[in-house]
C-alpha cells in the first residue's frame, strides 16, 4: 500500500509541477501516517527521492516533507518509473 500512495505523490507531482499542494506531504495526515510513515523505510524513500523535512521544532507548525522547486524531474520520472515496475512485476509474481 505505501509503494501505491508514494507512485501517487510522485505521479501528481509529475503531471502538476508548478502546483505546490502536490509538493508538501503533511507528516500528521492520517491516511500518510498510517500507510507509508508507519512502513519501515517509507519516510527515507521519501528523504531520498529529494523531499526535505520543514516545520521541525516550529510552534504551532506541524512537520512537513517538502519537495524543492528545484528537484531533478527527470530523477523523479526515473523513480516512476522504478516504482512502476517493482509492483507490476509484485503483481505478476504473486498472482
Amino acid at each position: 500500500m505505501a509503494l501505491h500512495i508514494m507512485l501517487k505523490v510522485v505521479t501528481n507531482i509529475l503531471s502538476n509541477p508548478a502546483d505546490p499542494k502536490y509538493r508538501t506531504l503533511k507528516v500528521e495526515n492520517s491516511a500518510l501516517k498510517a500507510k507509508v510513515f508507519a512502513c519501515p523505510g517509507g519516510r527515507e524513500l521519501l528523504l531520498a527521492a529529494g523531499w526535505r523535512t520543514e516545520g521541525v521544532g516550529k510552534l504551532g507548525r506541524s512537520e512537513r516533507l517538502v519537495l524543492p522547486e528545484d528537484a531533478n524531474m527527470t530523477e523523479l520520472a526515473q523513480a516512476r518509473d522504478a516504482l512502476e515496475m517493482f509492483l507490476a512485476n509484485r503483481l505478476n509474481t504473486s498472482g
